[in-house]
């Protein structure tokens, strides 16, 4: 038997790390299985596994287009843990029906041109691959 809050935190964490997860990803790394993580979500907040993911997703892009306004859509879609950036657009776009690009604008951070934004970018990108760890 399982302690759900104590689950529910391991999924939520895990998620946050890493909001691509799918869900048998999710079930390998915890080793509990799809179902259990389905159960545990319902029943902790009253919805699904796609959406406590979308909105960990939105939340941790929206940080990062707020706190480092020169970063690229690649550059968010790599510190977030996807494989390219067209993978990441449509999973905002599935949970919010906008793309990065707006996204990023709705937040008054366009893209910048200036050097020193782009040198801040780079920092910031430099930092999130140096803090993944493999997905399985």
């Amino acid at each position: 038997m399982y302690d759900l809050r104590i689950l529910f935190d391991g999924i939520s964490a895990s998620l946050y790390e890493y909001p691509c997860l799918t869900l048998g990803d999710l079930s390998k790394n915890l080793a509990v299985g799809k179902r259990t993580i389905q159960k545990v979500i319902s029943s902790a907040n009253g919805r699904g596994f796609r959406s406590l993911r979308d909105e960990i997703l939105l939340f941790r892009a929206q940080d990062l287009f707020r706190d480092h306004p020169g970063i690229t859509v690649k550059e968010v879609a790599a510190c977030l843990g996807y494989k390219s950036a067209s993978s990441f657009a449509r999973s905002i776009r599935r949970a919010t029906g906008l793309s990065p690009v707006v996204l990023r604008s709705q937040l008054g951070n366009g893209p910048s041109r200036n050097r020193a934004s782009s040198d801040s970018s780079r920092m910031v990108s430099a930092l999130c691959f140096a803090q993944q760890r493999p997905v399985p």
